[in-house]
């Protein structure tokens, strides 16, 4: 038997993620990766002002709550 969460792909593990907290009452920012320039190449790029802004930023209105999580696979 193999164990279902080993072999997740992030974009997997970012859709599990956001049922939970669709379940728990939890709302979110995803901010999307773009295409865009680094060093003159075209990468991808998250656009944000912020370096490092994680993969998630959600709240709990009801109770007042906020969090970030960045995801890996």
């Amino acid at each position: 038997m193999t164990d279902r969460w080993q072999d997740l792909t992030e974009a997997e593990w970012q859709t599990e993620v956001e049922t939970l907290l669709r379940i728990y009452g939890w709302e979110w920012l995803h901010v999307r990766k773009s295409l865009g320039k680094r060093g003159g190449a075209t990468a991808w790029q998250t656009t944000t002002n912020i370096s490092g802004w994680p993969d998630l930023f959600c709240w709990n209105r009801e109770q007042d709550r906020r969090m970030a999580i960045e995801l890996k696979a």
